[in-house]
Protein backbone atom coordinates (compact mmCIF):
# COMPACT_ATOMS: atom_id res chain seq x y z
CA UNK A 1 0.00 0.00 0.00
CA UNK A 2 1.29 3.80 -0.55
CA UNK A 3 1.17 6.39 1.70
CA UNK A 4 1.80 10.09 1.28
CA UNK A 5 4.60 11.38 3.04
CA UNK A 6 5.20 14.85 4.52
CA UNK A 7 7.17 17.21 2.50
CA UNK A 8 9.66 19.58 5.11
CA UNK A 9 10.10 23.24 4.07
CA UNK A 10 13.51 22.53 2.73
CA UNK A 11 12.60 19.80 0.71
CA UNK A 12 10.06 21.41 -0.63
CA UNK A 13 12.39 24.94 -1.87
CA UNK A 14 14.82 21.89 -3.51
CA UNK A 15 11.85 21.14 -5.39
CA UNK A 16 11.01 24.14 -6.30
CA UNK A 17 14.21 25.68 -6.86
CA UNK A 18 14.12 25.00 -10.77
CA UNK A 19 11.09 27.73 -10.28
CA UNK A 20 12.46 31.22 -11.46
CA UNK A 21 10.90 32.53 -8.25
CA UNK A 22 12.82 30.37 -6.49
CA UNK A 23 16.35 30.10 -8.48
CA UNK A 24 17.97 33.33 -7.50
CA UNK A 25 17.41 32.03 -4.02
CA UNK A 26 18.97 28.91 -4.65
CA UNK A 27 22.31 30.74 -4.32
CA UNK A 28 22.25 32.71 -1.33
CA UNK A 29 20.64 29.78 0.21
CA UNK A 30 22.73 26.48 0.44
CA UNK A 31 21.30 24.72 3.34
CA UNK A 32 18.92 23.59 5.75
CA UNK A 33 19.90 25.86 8.42
CA UNK A 34 20.14 28.60 5.92
CA UNK A 35 16.72 27.78 5.17
CA UNK A 36 15.42 27.62 8.37
CA UNK A 37 16.76 31.28 9.29
CA UNK A 38 15.61 33.04 6.62
CA UNK A 39 12.04 31.61 7.43
CA UNK A 40 12.71 32.09 11.01
CA UNK A 41 13.50 36.05 9.68
CA UNK A 42 10.85 36.37 7.42
CA UNK A 43 8.00 35.18 10.01
CA UNK A 44 9.61 37.94 12.90
CA UNK A 45 9.32 40.42 10.29
CA UNK A 46 5.53 39.62 9.11
CA UNK A 47 4.45 38.29 12.49
CA UNK A 48 3.30 34.70 10.74
CA UNK A 49 2.90 32.58 13.68
CA UNK A 50 2.49 29.38 11.45
CA UNK A 51 6.17 29.29 9.81
CA UNK A 52 7.46 30.25 12.96
CA UNK A 53 5.71 27.22 14.91
CA UNK A 54 6.40 24.96 11.41
CA UNK A 55 10.07 25.52 11.28
CA UNK A 56 10.36 24.52 14.83
CA UNK A 57 8.40 21.56 14.92
CA UNK A 58 10.61 19.83 11.82
CA UNK A 59 13.40 20.85 13.38
CA UNK A 60 12.35 18.63 16.22
CA UNK A 61 10.95 16.00 13.96
CA UNK A 62 14.61 15.62 12.04
CA UNK A 63 16.06 15.51 14.99
CA UNK A 64 14.90 12.41 15.73
CA UNK A 65 15.28 10.78 12.73
CA UNK A 66 11.84 11.69 10.98
CA UNK A 67 9.81 8.95 13.10
CA UNK A 68 6.44 8.42 10.98
CA UNK A 69 3.30 5.67 11.14
CA UNK A 70 1.59 4.47 8.15
CA UNK A 71 -1.48 4.85 8.98
CA UNK A 72 -3.96 1.54 7.16
CA UNK A 73 -7.88 1.97 6.01
CA UNK A 74 -9.02 0.15 8.14
CA UNK A 75 -8.25 1.39 11.47
CA UNK A 76 -8.57 5.00 10.88
CA UNK A 77 -12.50 4.97 10.66
CA UNK A 78 -12.45 3.10 14.45
CA UNK A 79 -10.48 5.53 15.89
CA UNK A 80 -11.82 8.85 14.79
CA UNK A 81 -15.38 6.52 15.92
CA UNK A 82 -13.60 6.86 19.86
CA UNK A 83 -15.61 8.90 22.14
CA UNK A 84 -12.37 10.77 24.08
CA UNK A 85 -14.46 11.83 26.93
CA UNK A 86 -11.36 12.40 29.11
CA UNK A 87 -9.09 14.89 30.37
CA UNK A 88 -7.29 16.31 27.19
CA UNK A 89 -3.99 16.48 29.53
CA UNK A 90 -3.58 12.50 29.23
CA UNK A 91 -3.07 13.59 25.41
CA UNK A 92 0.82 14.70 26.35
CA UNK A 93 1.76 11.10 27.60
CA UNK A 94 2.49 10.81 24.17
CA UNK A 95 5.78 8.35 23.58
CA UNK A 96 6.85 9.64 20.44
CA UNK A 97 6.64 13.39 18.99
CA UNK A 98 6.98 15.19 16.95
CA UNK A 99 5.39 12.84 14.70
CA UNK A 100 4.70 12.58 10.93
CA UNK A 101 1.26 10.33 10.03
CA UNK A 102 0.92 8.77 6.36
CA UNK A 103 -2.45 8.55 5.07
CA UNK A 104 -2.74 5.87 2.18
CA UNK A 105 -3.36 6.81 -1.30
CA UNK A 106 -6.96 6.25 -1.83
CA UNK A 107 -9.41 3.72 -0.09
CA UNK A 108 -10.51 6.94 2.46
CA UNK A 109 -14.03 7.23 3.63
CA UNK A 110 -15.27 10.91 3.85
CA UNK A 111 -13.32 10.89 7.50
CA UNK A 112 -10.52 12.07 5.73
CA UNK A 113 -11.80 13.98 2.32
CA UNK A 114 -14.33 15.75 0.28
CA UNK A 115 -15.43 16.88 -2.56
CA UNK A 116 -16.18 13.47 -4.10
CA UNK A 117 -13.24 12.14 -2.91
CA UNK A 118 -10.88 14.28 -5.02
CA UNK A 119 -9.48 15.83 -1.70
CA UNK A 120 -8.12 14.26 1.11
CA UNK A 121 -6.37 14.80 4.25
CA UNK A 122 -2.51 13.21 2.97
CA UNK A 123 0.16 13.59 6.03
CA UNK A 124 -0.04 14.95 9.26
CA UNK A 125 3.45 16.50 11.49
CA UNK A 126 2.62 17.34 15.03
CA UNK A 127 3.96 17.82 18.44
CA UNK A 128 3.70 19.43 21.54
CA UNK A 129 4.40 23.24 21.92
CA UNK A 130 3.16 26.25 23.81
CA UNK A 131 0.19 27.29 22.26
CA UNK A 132 -2.47 29.85 23.48
CA UNK A 133 -5.09 28.43 25.66
CA UNK A 134 -8.37 30.16 23.86
CA UNK A 135 -8.37 31.82 20.29
CA UNK A 136 -6.31 34.87 19.88
CA UNK A 137 -5.38 34.65 23.77
CA UNK A 138 -1.62 35.58 25.30
CA UNK A 139 -2.20 32.93 28.04
CA UNK A 140 0.29 30.33 26.75
CA UNK A 141 0.20 26.31 28.08
CA UNK A 142 1.25 23.03 26.92
CA UNK A 143 -0.76 21.53 23.34
CA UNK A 144 -0.28 19.91 20.24
CA UNK A 145 0.35 21.84 17.01
CA UNK A 146 -1.18 19.87 13.92
CA UNK A 147 0.25 21.18 10.56
CA UNK A 148 -1.86 18.59 7.96
CA UNK A 149 -1.24 18.40 4.19
CA UNK A 150 -4.07 18.51 1.32
CA UNK A 151 -2.05 18.86 -1.69
CA UNK A 152 -2.24 22.48 -1.69
CA UNK A 153 0.33 24.81 -3.60
CA UNK A 154 1.27 28.70 -4.34
CA UNK A 155 2.13 29.38 -7.57
CA UNK A 156 5.85 28.44 -7.42
CA UNK A 157 4.45 25.05 -6.27
CA UNK A 158 5.81 25.43 -2.70
CA UNK A 159 3.45 23.60 -0.70
CA UNK A 160 0.76 24.92 1.42
CA UNK A 161 -0.18 23.51 4.87
CA UNK A 162 -2.99 24.46 7.25
CA UNK A 163 -2.07 24.40 10.96
CA UNK A 164 -4.81 23.72 14.19
CA UNK A 165 -3.98 23.81 17.70
CA UNK A 166 -4.78 21.71 20.75
CA UNK A 167 -4.08 22.77 24.30
CA UNK A 168 -4.06 20.76 27.02
CA UNK A 169 -6.83 22.38 29.25
CA UNK A 170 -7.36 20.67 32.59
CA UNK A 171 -10.93 21.45 32.79
CA UNK A 172 -11.69 19.89 29.02
CA UNK A 173 -12.02 16.85 27.53
CA UNK A 174 -10.88 16.46 24.13
CA UNK A 175 -13.79 15.94 22.36
CA UNK A 176 -14.72 19.72 23.90
CA UNK A 177 -11.10 20.98 23.20
CA UNK A 178 -11.35 19.65 19.38
CA UNK A 179 -13.83 22.46 18.73
CA UNK A 180 -12.59 25.09 21.07
CA UNK A 181 -10.78 26.95 18.23
CA UNK A 182 -12.76 28.31 15.39
CA UNK A 183 -11.31 28.70 11.74
CA UNK A 184 -8.40 31.46 11.61
CA UNK A 185 -9.04 34.15 8.92
CA UNK A 186 -7.00 32.25 6.53
CA UNK A 187 -9.30 29.68 6.20
CA UNK A 188 -11.37 30.62 3.57
CA UNK A 189 -8.31 31.46 1.29
CA UNK A 190 -7.63 28.75 -1.46
CA UNK A 191 -9.10 25.47 -0.74
CA UNK A 192 -11.80 25.54 1.71
CA UNK A 193 -11.11 22.13 4.32
CA UNK A 194 -14.65 20.89 5.97
CA UNK A 195 -14.97 21.33 9.54
CA UNK A 196 -15.65 17.65 10.42
CA UNK A 197 -12.58 16.85 8.16
CA UNK A 198 -10.74 19.28 10.25
CA UNK A 199 -12.29 18.21 13.92
CA UNK A 200 -11.41 14.26 12.70
CA UNK A 201 -7.78 15.09 12.04
CA UNK A 202 -7.07 16.47 15.64
CA UNK A 203 -9.02 13.32 16.94
CA UNK A 204 -6.78 11.15 15.11
CA UNK A 205 -3.78 12.76 16.65
CA UNK A 206 -5.16 12.60 19.68
CA UNK A 207 -5.96 8.78 19.30
CA UNK A 208 -2.45 8.32 18.17
CA UNK A 209 -0.92 10.12 21.59
CA UNK A 210 -3.07 7.43 23.42
CA UNK A 211 -1.65 4.74 21.84
CA UNK A 212 1.44 3.25 23.78
CA UNK A 213 4.22 2.36 21.54
CA UNK A 214 4.27 -1.54 22.70
CA UNK A 215 0.45 -1.49 21.44
CA UNK A 216 -0.62 -4.36 19.32
CA UNK A 217 -1.49 -2.12 17.11
CA UNK A 218 1.73 -0.73 15.91
CA UNK A 219 4.28 -2.87 13.91
CA UNK A 220 7.66 -1.76 12.69
CA UNK A 221 7.92 -0.69 9.42
CA UNK A 222 11.08 -3.13 8.21
CA UNK A 223 12.29 -3.79 4.42
CA UNK A 224 9.70 -5.39 2.16
CA UNK A 225 12.90 -8.35 1.95
CA UNK A 226 12.88 -9.11 5.04
CA UNK A 227 8.89 -9.53 5.84
CA UNK A 228 9.30 -12.79 5.42
CA UNK A 229 11.69 -13.60 7.91
CA UNK A 230 9.55 -11.04 10.61
CA UNK A 231 6.79 -13.74 11.54
CA UNK A 232 9.64 -16.14 12.77
CA UNK A 233 12.13 -13.66 14.43
CA UNK A 234 13.02 -14.32 17.57
CA UNK A 235 13.80 -11.18 20.21
CA UNK A 236 17.03 -10.65 19.17
CA UNK A 237 16.37 -11.38 15.26
CA UNK A 238 13.86 -8.55 14.89
CA UNK A 239 15.47 -6.12 16.22
CA UNK A 240 18.48 -6.50 13.91
CA UNK A 241 15.82 -5.85 11.43
CA UNK A 242 14.53 -3.00 12.89
CA UNK A 243 18.40 -1.36 13.22
CA UNK A 244 18.52 -2.26 9.32
CA UNK A 245 15.53 -0.75 8.37
CA UNK A 246 16.45 2.28 10.33
CA UNK A 247 19.98 2.60 8.72
CA UNK A 248 18.09 3.09 5.41
CA UNK A 249 15.99 5.20 6.49
CA UNK A 250 12.53 3.71 8.15
CA UNK A 251 12.16 5.44 11.21
CA UNK A 252 8.68 3.86 11.64
CA UNK A 253 6.07 1.87 12.06
CA UNK A 254 2.35 0.55 10.84
CA UNK A 255 -0.38 1.37 12.25
CA UNK A 256 -3.71 -0.99 12.11
CA UNK A 257 -2.03 -2.89 9.03
CA UNK A 258 -3.00 -6.13 10.86
CA UNK A 259 -6.66 -5.21 11.37
CA UNK A 260 -8.41 -7.68 9.20
CA UNK A 261 -12.14 -7.28 7.58
CA UNK A 262 -14.07 -10.99 8.37
CA UNK A 263 -17.73 -11.66 7.25
CA UNK A 264 -19.88 -11.89 10.68
CA UNK A 265 -16.59 -11.67 12.43
CA UNK A 266 -16.11 -8.97 15.18
CA UNK A 267 -12.31 -7.95 13.95
CA UNK A 268 -10.04 -6.72 16.35
CA UNK A 269 -10.58 -2.97 17.58
CA UNK A 270 -8.89 -0.45 19.58
CA UNK A 271 -10.83 0.88 22.69
CA UNK A 272 -10.30 3.54 24.78
CA UNK A 273 -9.34 2.11 28.84
CA UNK A 274 -9.31 3.98 32.01
CA UNK A 275 -6.41 2.78 34.56
CA UNK A 276 -3.79 3.54 37.48
CA UNK A 277 -4.53 5.49 40.52
CA UNK A 278 -8.66 6.32 40.48
CA UNK A 279 -8.87 5.48 36.61
CA UNK A 280 -6.90 8.88 36.25
CA UNK A 281 -5.50 7.60 33.23
CA UNK A 282 -6.31 6.59 29.99
CA UNK A 283 -5.30 5.07 26.86
CA UNK A 284 -5.84 2.93 23.22
CA UNK A 285 -5.84 -0.76 23.62
CA UNK A 286 -6.71 -3.46 20.95
CA UNK A 287 -9.37 -5.66 21.82
CA UNK A 288 -8.99 -9.28 20.73
CA UNK A 289 -11.84 -10.60 17.41
CA UNK A 290 -14.55 -12.61 18.48
CA UNK A 291 -17.66 -14.54 17.04
CA UNK A 292 -20.40 -12.50 16.88
CA UNK A 293 -23.35 -14.39 18.75
CA UNK A 294 -21.32 -17.40 18.94
CA UNK A 295 -24.18 -19.96 20.05
CA UNK A 296 -26.08 -18.86 16.69
CA UNK A 297 -23.23 -20.25 14.98
CA UNK A 298 -23.46 -23.75 16.42
CA UNK A 299 -27.55 -23.98 15.61
CA UNK A 300 -26.91 -24.03 12.13
CA UNK A 301 -27.08 -27.55 10.71
CA UNK A 302 -24.18 -29.61 9.00
CA UNK A 303 -23.14 -32.57 7.80
CA UNK A 304 -25.46 -32.40 4.87
CA UNK A 305 -24.29 -33.45 1.15
CA UNK A 306 -23.70 -30.67 -1.03
CA UNK A 307 -25.01 -33.08 -4.01
CA UNK A 308 -28.25 -32.97 -4.31
CA UNK A 309 -29.13 -35.91 -6.84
Amino acid sequence: MDFYKYLDQWGAFKKSCNNPLFREMRGMIKTRDDWWNMQLHLSEASQDAFTFRTVHLEKEWLKKDRPYYNCYPAILPMLVKLDLDIQCSLVQNITIQPLELRLPKGGLSDIFSWDDGKQQIRSILFGIQDVPLENQSEHMGKGLVIAFDIGETDPSGYPIYSMKFFPFREEMTVNQACQLFPDHISAIEGTVIPKDVITNTIKLCCCVALIEHDSELLEPDILSVDKPQWEEADVQKRLQLMARAHRRGKNGWNLGESVECIPHYRRPHPALVRYGKGRSMARIVMRRGSIVHKTKVKEIPTGFEANDS
